[in-house]
């Protein structure tokens, strides 16, 4: 499966990068794959940062999504998790995005924000609103337990953009996420 970059790879390669003298080795980048998750860790400084993540392409299109999963520590030191979605750019914001895990009943998440790069789902359990916890909570469960999920968006023409997601793979690389420390 063919690597695109996402919007925390970019984070980690530019964080890494701004500190580098000239002369300085480049940040060291490991990935190993799990069926239809990608591990990556950007190692530079002595800091190491992981991520899990897939990459979802429209067939016969240029409409990609990225799904990553990382882990940081928030302003009071604690570890925290945050899932993100990125959409395509060019749709319909008044709608939010939708994701089915296995049949299902579908969930609304609400755009966080847009960049160049696309439109953005990020959902966090370094929050106090107990909604977007709880939403955060169930998406978690379902990509530990869930066998598919598909994500769809509103585009401006009558049909929804839809790409199906196969959650193989992510209980092991959350396996091998969890053995790295922060």
């Amino acid at each position: 499966m063919k690597q695109i970059y996402c919007i925390f790879f970019l984070f980690f390669v530019s964080t890494a990068q701004a500190g580098h003298k000239p002369g300085d080795s480049p940040p060291k980048v490991t990935t190993q794959q799990f069926t239809n998750w990608v591990f990556k860790c950007v190692e530079d400084h002595g800091k190491r940062n992981c991520e899990l993540f897939q990459s979802l392409q429209i067939r016969n299109s240029n409409i990609r999504f990225t799904v990553s999963y990382v882990r940081f520590k928030n302003q009071k030191n604690e570890n925290k998790e945050a899932i993100s979605i990125i959409g395509p750019l060019g749709i319909n914001l008044n709608t939010r995005l939708a994701i089915q895990f296995d049949k299902q009943g579908q969930k609304n998440l609400p755009w966080t924000k847009c960049e160049v790069m696309g439109c953005m789902v990020i959902l966090t359990n370094n929050t106090a609103n107990k909604e977007l916890l709880a939403l955060y909570s169930l998406i978690k469960k379902n990509f530990i337990s869930g066998q598919k999920a598909i994500i769809a968006v509103a585009g401006f023409q009558a049909q929804p953009l839809s790409i199906e997601m196969q959650l193989d793979g992510f209980n092991q690389a959350l396996k091998k996420f969890n053995e790295e420390k922060l």
